[in-house]
This record gives C-alpha cells, structure tokens and sequence, in this order.
C-alpha cells in the first residue's frame, strides 16, 4: 500500500528530533524539540496547518511543561474574539451587496481608461483588504476587472466578414488584439493580488500576521500598549497606500509595453462606462441593510481608532474600568447589532436580520484562529521555560550589525520564506525569535517585530504563496514566470519601503528610539557584551 512522504514525515519527524530533548534533559531543551518540531511541519505542511497547531494541547500537558487550562486559553482569547468581530463585518458586507457598490463607484469616479481602471481597481481591492480577508476582496475584484478588461479589446476585433480579408489581415490583427488583451489580463490581475495582500496590512485586523504580532506582544510583552488600532493604522495605513502607489506605477510600466503599438477601439471606454453605469443602476438605491452597514463598519473604525491612539487620550481613558477595555469589547458590541437589527424593516414576511450565525459560520476561519493559539503557545513556553534567554545569549553576534542591516535581512528572509509556506505560520515562527534578537542588541522589539510581520505579507511571486496569489493565477491562466518575475521586483520595493518607515517614520508613531522598559521585565536575561 502506497503512503505518502507527508504520511512519512509526520512520523519520523518526532522520532527523529527526540535526541535534543533527551541528551539536555532539560524544560528549554522539550521546549526547543516542540518549536522545531512544529515549525518544519507548518512549513512543509505535512499536516493541514491547524492541525499542527494544537500539538502544543496535546503535548505541553503530557510533557508536564504547561497544564491543558493553560494552553487551551491561548486558542479563543482576546484576540480571536477580535478575529470573530471582524469577520462578522465582513460577512456583514458582503450580505449586504456593499462591496459591489463600491467597487463599482469607484470605478465610475476614476476613470474607464486603461491606466485609470487599473488605479481604480488597486484602490478599491486595497481599501476592501483592510476591513474583510483578503481572499474575499479577491475573490470579489478579479472576475470584475477581467470582464472590463475584455470589453477593452472586444470592440477592436474585427467582425466575421472582415475575417475573409484575401491578405488575412484582419486575422493577424485579432491574433494581435487577443495577445495584448491576455497580457493585460495577466496585469490587472497581478493588480488585484498586489493591492489586496498589500491591503491587508492597512489595519490591525486586516491580516493573519497583524493579528499575530498584537497577541504575540501581548503575550511576551503584556506592559506594551504602543500598538493598538489607532497607532497601528497611524503607521501602517500611511505605508501601505505608498506601496500601492508604487505597485500602480510599477504595473503601468508594464502596461505602457504591453500596449505599444496596439490602438485600442475609443468606443471602449465609453462602452465599459454604460457596462458599468447599468450594473450600478441595476443596484438601485442604498437599502436599509446598507446603509446599517455603513454606519455600523464607521462606528467600528472611529471607536477603535479612538480608544486609546497614543499620541492623545482615547475615550477608554475617561471612563471607570477603561483599562480592562480591549477593541473586541466594542467590536462584539456593534456586532450583536448586526443580529438583532431587521434586514428590511417593515416588511413581516421578511423577519431576517442583516447578519445570521449560519453566515456567520460560513466565513469563520477556524484555521487560522487554531494557528494563532499554537503560536502563543509557542511564544509563552519559550518565555516559561528559558528558551528565550538561551536564543538571547547566542544572538549576541548581532550586536556587530547596524540594527537597520539586521532588519533588512530579517524582512527579506521574511518575504521570501512567505513564498512557500502560510504567512501566518511564517510568523509565528519568527516573532519570538525576533523578539529576542531585539532584546539582546538593545533595541526596541516592535522596531524588528513589526516590519518583519508587514514583510510577511509581501509574497507576489508564486501562486502557493497566498491564496490571493492562488486565485489570481487561476482566473488569468498565468504561467509561473509571468507572476515571479515582475512579482521578484514588487517584493523588493514594499520590503524596501517598510524598512525605509520603520527606520524614520515608525520611530515617531512608536517612539523607537529608546529601549523600553517593559521590555526589561521581559523574562529574557539581559547579557552585557
């Protein structure tokens, strides 16, 4: 009977690794064999991803390092009622049929030429990325802009009767038109993936590896309250919309090639304008439903960003108890409104309200709130155990490096590992171990933490990369040299400008200049050179 190297790997793996723990006989050194262990299976994905995740329930208890009440509180805690909240947004969207309709008055407010489609498209895929997965706002733009980009090239074709041009002409130039068109395909759908993964890192719930970094500061650092919603967006949303102008700018490049010397029919543009004008109007007005949305996605926004901004007072700070507040609070408050308000008020044979569970459950992602909880866990018993001071004891060589040179190579190392496996395992992996580096060299652990979850989301090369890169691929029928190849250059420039904020701009919002002190009540030993 055939079994599957995965099968193998599942097995030997352990086996194979036992002799670390066995020789120290030590808890750092079960601790060391555990990280290892789960760090090759979520990179090679030999098991489904959350699958691995919940070794740590079955083999902290087992191993006497960590009770079962201990290690189950990491998978549903704070920041996974956070995930459910904005996955209750997004499910509330999408219910809704917002989206399309600001998709498409985008679309109609920028422009129906080539360049400016491609702009519109980037924006409004980016600006959806922020607040719903990235997958979904993927999902929602790719089939959007190929159907635009094929009424671009649909009135060049010449018709039937002219296909019997004696000198085949006419053929040669539908051949032509139709090459042009696959390649600008191919464009306006590495556009969809480039401003959705970027999009994703716009806000704090934007992303698997946003959400990772923030529990994992909080789990290592609990005295850290530098990052939140309002400094969070403060930095990043900055940051993100330059990479996607960038990106425009760089897949216009690509563009002005692709379409030399091809005239494109002017009725185009017209043309797609009524397309678009027509599924607009056939939206009709804004519903209840909609606007409830609207108001209840604002109200979210303004009441994060307020909460506690860092540079002023937010609203928790004036209000008894403020300090036990956390942004899931507010969250699954506004939520709950979305189950008790009607979807269309005033009709009794319609009593649905604007979100339902089984809608609910349908976008839950399970997996990666699985994969959050295995990573704390992860990140807790290295701290409990002593791991972290061993890692800050051999890391002392990076002290011979300019923090700016050690971050660089980091968020490198970052986006090219994302390539081949989930990003939101990759950071897992690394964040404790950054967060170490960053105590012993002395510098402050979100300067290093948070370029190197931002770079986690930067994979443009391979369709295995994200499942937005999956997609995208899918829709355009790319080959993998026409998504790597420009996707090599678009890596370097967004790593390049998060180096370039963190360096300069993220040392204002966050105040990265000093060492802070509450990462001196880290449980980290602090080895003096």
């Amino acid at each position: 009977m055939a079994v599957s190297w995965k099968s193998w790997f599942s097995v030997i793996l352990p086996v194979v690794l036992l002799p670390i723990p066995l020789h120290f006989k030590t808890e750092a050194a079960w601790c060391a064999y555990l990280m290892i262990w789960m760090a090759s299976m979520w990179t090679t994905e030999a098991l489904p991803l959350p699958v691995t995740s919940i070794i740590p329930i079955i083999a902290f208890p087992a191993l006497g390092l960590m009770s079962s009440a201990q290690v189950t509180k990491f998978y549903l805690d704070d920041i996974g009622f956070l995930l459910m909240g904005s996955l209750a947004l997004a499910s509330a969207v999408e219910s809704s049929n917002l989206h399309t309709r600001i998709s498409l008055k985008t679309l109609l407010t920028v422009g129906t030429s080539t360049y400016r489609l491609v702009l519109g498209t980037m924006a409004v895929t980016m600006f959806l990325s922020m607040w719903i997965p990235n997958t979904a706002s993927a999902s929602i733009m790719g089939p959007v802009a190929l159907s635009v980009i094929d009424q671009v090239f649909h009135n060049d074709l010449p018709t039937s009767e002219s296909l019997v041009d004696k000198k085949g002409g006419a053929k040669r130039h539908a051949r032509k038109v139709l090459q042009k068109s696959k390649r600008v395909e191919g464009i306006m759908m590495l556009a969809v993936a480039y401003s959705a993964n970027i999009g994703g890192t716009g806000s704090i719930i934007g992303t698997g590896p946003n959400l990772v970094l923030k529990a994992q500061l909080d789990t290592l650092y609990p005295a850290s309250t530098e990052v939140t919603f309002g400094s969070w967006m403060l930095y990043n949303a900055p940051v993100m919309a330059v990479n996607v102008f960038l990106g425009f700018l760089f897949l216009s490049l690509i563009l002005f090639f692709a379409l030399r010397n091809v005239q494109v029919n002017k009725d185009s543009e017209r043309s797609i304008r009524r397309s678009l004008q027509e599924k607009y109007d056939r939206l009709g007005p804004m519903t209840f439903a909609e606007y409830v949305v609207v108001f209840i996605l604002t109200a979210t926004i303004l009441v994060w960003f307020s909460m506690r901004p860092q540079f002023m007072k937010g609203w928790a700070d004036y209000i008894p108890y403020g300090k036990l507040i956390k942004p899931t609070a507010p969250a699954l408050f506004l939520t709950l409104l979305l189950f008790t308000i009607p979807k269309t008020p005033g009709r009794l044979e319609n009593l649905e309200t604007i979100l339902t569970w089984p809608a609910l459950q349908q976008k839950m992602q399970w997996g990666v709130m699985l994969l959050l909880g295995g990573g704390l866990a992860l990140a807790d018993l290295c701290k409990t155990t002593g791991l972290s001071r061993m890692i800050a004891e051999k890391l002392m060589v990076f002290k011979d490096f300019s923090p700016m040179v050690t971050v660089s190579c980091l968020c490198f190392a970052a986006s090219l590992l994302t390539e081949v496996t989930s990003n939101t395992a990759i950071c897992s992996i690394m964040l404790p171990v950054v967060a170490q580096i960053a105590v012993a060299i002395r510098v402050n652990p979100i300067y290093l933490m948070m370029p190197i979850a931002i770079a986690c989301s930067f994979s443009f090369m391979l369709p295995a990369a994200t499942p937005v890169n999956a997609i995208v691929y899918d829709l355009a029928h790319m080959n993998i040299p026409q998504m790597a190849l420009p996707g090599i250059f678009m890596n370097c420039i967004c790593v390049a400008v998060e180096i370039l904020a963190i360096n300069f701009y993220g040392t204002h919002v966050y105040g990265l200049d000093t060492f802070p002190a509450w990462a001196e009540t880290n449980n980290v030993t602090i080895i003096s050179s």
